[in-house]
């Protein structure tokens, strides 16, 4: 693939995902004026039942689709969706009964009972449409992704202004606005995409893709878990101070995921194309490195002007936060490449190694992790996530080379790591709204990355000359 069509697509699904998050922002002030702060919290419970249910629904059937996929194989490639579709909806309608009966037998009181159906239909909804989207993807159909996101949002917002304002219906009024685009999305692309390109499924085809998401479940289990793990300790060990604080940069450092759905959209998919390729193995270690340094660049520019963002959004109580936020921006960086750590083992099929490597980081780092979170606070708490993901990252990176010859070492990666977190350590990142020390900061952080060793000769001579022509203009 070619970096001018990288870039394009890239710009595609990002663009996509900036109008999305921009839209909620631009909503923002409409749910805090209509929607109590006790709906909130109805929301966030929401948000948690959601995530679960979704893994329970889906599980790793999107994994299978990628995996499966083959865009030299229309035929074959369209009796993988239909059957993945089937099975999916089949999961859907299991898993709505077995929650509705759950909700009564535990008598949830604190969620309503229309609320709860509802968002369990949205969930079932979005996890189906979520599938012709990876198709989407895969088929590198970009225009037509972009095209049923601007839909998606234009059916949801103005619903949500309807039922949330006009008629004054708080939660269940955003729960209806995202069951009618979820809805509209499936009677205008996906079903008749689906009814278009049927095969009927079958039986053997339908066991081997539900072997090969099954162990997805357990993992996706686990890296709830894992993501929440620095909640979790703090709770019990730490004041709700602390906790607060820790949320403020975690809000903050969630901005580095809007490199997720490119990620997930284009990088993924080519990896799994490359299957058959003789050479996939250098090709794999090469997007590793490269996916590796532009997470690390962008994470080190959001850390240089990290007190630029604190100046203009963060109320001056919560500037301890400005010492968690570098920490968590690396580790989201680390978190991010694990799908290509990993990609030895998908193209294996062994899988179900994959929740194991997970759940052994786990219980490998929790000793210390706990430890860094009731010294430290919020940025122990910080530190304990980066050594979680840099340690799921190299064990899943160790065991996809028993599959596939990764030219690259785990000390080109890892050792950036250790100097930029000794460095934002050493580093007082002023607040406030002068550029000057954050472009310094930039400086020093590239030049370091520069002297790791992550950069291949080949390129340090590109830079080398870059640097030499421009002086040369100067001078």
């Amino acid at each position: 693939m070619k970096i001018p069509a990288i870039f394009k697509r890239v710009s595609v699904y990002l663009l996509a995902t900036l109008i999305s998050r921009g839209v909620g922002f631009i909503l923002l002030p409409i749910y805090t004026e209509h929607l109590a702060p006790a709906e909130y919290g109805m929301l966030a419970v929401i948000d948690m039942i959601g995530l679960y249910f979704s893994i329970f629904v889906a599980g790793g059937l999107g994994s299978a689709l990628i995996r499966h996929f083959d865009l030299k194989n229309a035929e074959q490639s369209n009796q993988v969706y239909t059957t993945i579709v089937s099975i999916v909806s089949l999961f859907f309608v299991i898993m709505s009964i077995f929650s509705i009966l759950l909700f009564y037998a535990f008598s949830i009181e604190s969620i309503d009972i229309y609320v709860f159906i509802f968002a369990i239909l949205f969930f079932g909804l979005d996890s189906l449409n979520t599938l012709y989207f990876s198709k989407l993807a895969i088929k590198k159909e970009d225009n037509n992704y972009f095209k049923v996101c601007m839909v998606k949002l234009f059916i949801a917002v103005p619903l949500n202004i309807y039922f949330i304002v006009y008629l004054q219906l708080g939660v269940l009024g955003f729960i209806y606005a995202n069951v009618a685009s979820a809805l509209g999305v499936i009677l205008i692309y996906s079903l008749p995409d689906f009814i278009k390109n049927f095969h009927c499924p079958q039986l053997k085809q339908a066991k081997d893709l539900i072997k090969y998401s099954m162990p997805f479940i357990p993992n996706g289990l686990l890296e709830g878990m894992l993501s929440s793990m620095s909640i979790i300790l703090l709770t019990y060990f730490q004041p709700s101070e602390v906790i607060g604080i820790f949320a403020i940069a975690t809000k903050l450092a969630s901005i580095l995921l809007l490199t997720g759905s490119p990620l997930q959209n284009i990088w993924i998919p080519y990896m799994f194309s490359l299957k058959n390729d003789d050479s996939r193995g250098e090709k794999y270690s090469q997007g590793l490195r490269l996916l590796a340094l532009a997470l690390f660049s962008i994470s080190l520019i959001l850390i240089a002007f990290s007190g630029f963002l604190f100046h203009f959004l963060i109320d001056n109580e919560y500037k301890a936060a400005l010492s968690v936020l570098p920490y968590l921006l690396i580790s989201n960086s680390v978190y991010m490449l694990r799908s290509t750590a990993r990609i030895g083992i998908a193209l294996s099929d062994n899988v179900k190694v994959i929740p194991m490597i997970t759940l052994l980081s786990i219980v490998l780092t929790l000793p210390i992790f706990a430890y860094l979170s009731y010294r430290y606070g919020a940025t122990g708490a910080a530190i304990g996530q980066l050594i979680l993901s840099t340690t799921l990252v190299i064990m899943l990176f160790i065991y996809s080379r028993r599959y596939i010859a990764l030219s690259i070492s785990v000390y080109k990666v890892t050792m950036p790591l250790v100097i930029i977190g000794t460095l934002t350590y050493l580093f007082e990142l002023p607040i406030g709204n002068n550029p000057t020390m954050p472009i310094l900061m930039i400086f020093c952080y590239l030049i370091t990355l520069y002297l790791t060793g992550i950069f291949q000769p080949s390129e340090k001579k590109k830079i080398n000359g870059f640097i030499q022509s421009r002086l040369s203009k100067i001078l």
